[in-house]
């Protein structure tokens, strides 16, 4: 009797046990980002998201920033090279930024379908900087232009604030807005981002 009675409380801890497990793993997502960028220049931003039980949230991510260069007032590039290149031949300045982030969900609304996603984090970040320009006669410098310069590279370590609004109106699909910020001390970048969320972007519990 003792023996049966032991057994039946076991089964009935178990079972509430793997409920509960199974309750928090519902409450946990895992979401890929991509965003476009534009502010100190345009970009492209992608993030990995995972967000736990407690609505705190890890996130990994990439970002490339296409910046003006400090290019020389009477700087000129040649015109069929900026046909056929469509404008991408004039010199940019890069920083390619990889990113670690933790933050917290706020839900807004009581569907919990809006949402205030706060993180912040670390980021190392490669620099790419147009330098060293030298006039020369137009069309024997670089790409046909009247001038001739170098790619300096460089790296840094930075703080990156991404606070975001998400609208996961559909379990798998959503979109965000958001301020990305990333702050050091060779070159700091500023933008609004728009952006797709795809994966599972809320959990099954509303």
């Amino acid at each position: 009797m003792t023996k049966r009675f032991f057994f039946l409380l076991l089964f009935v801890y178990s079972m509430t046990c793997l409920k509960s497990s199974a309750q928090e793993a519902s409450r946990r997502f895992y979401y890929f980002s991509e965003d476009i960028l534009v502010g100190s220049g345009l970009g492209l931003d992608v993030g990995l998201h995972y967000v736990g039980v407690s609505k705190l949230t890890l996130e990994l991510g990439y970002t490339t920033y296409l910046l003006p260069s400090n290019k020389p007032e009477d700087f000129r590039i040649h015109p069929v090279i900026a046909i056929i290149s469509f404008g991408l031949g004039n010199p940019t300045d890069r920083i390619r930024t990889y990113r670690a982030c933790i933050g917290k969900i706020i839900n807004l609304n009581p569907a919990k379908t809006i949402r205030a996603n706060l993180s912040a984090g670390l980021s190392y970040n490669d620099h790419r900087k147009v330098a060293n320009w030298s006039a020369v006669p137009f069309g024997e410098g670089t790409n046909g232009a009247n001038y001739i310069y170098e790619n300096v590279d460089g790296s840094s370590i930075g703080l990156v604030l991404l606070p975001k609004v998400e609208f996961a109106f559909s379990r798998y699909v959503g979109f965000s807005v958001a301020m990305n910020s990333m702050l050091s001390t060779k070159k700091s970048t500023y933008g609004l981002s728009v952006g797709l969320m795809i994966g599972l972007v809320r959990s099954k519990k509303l």
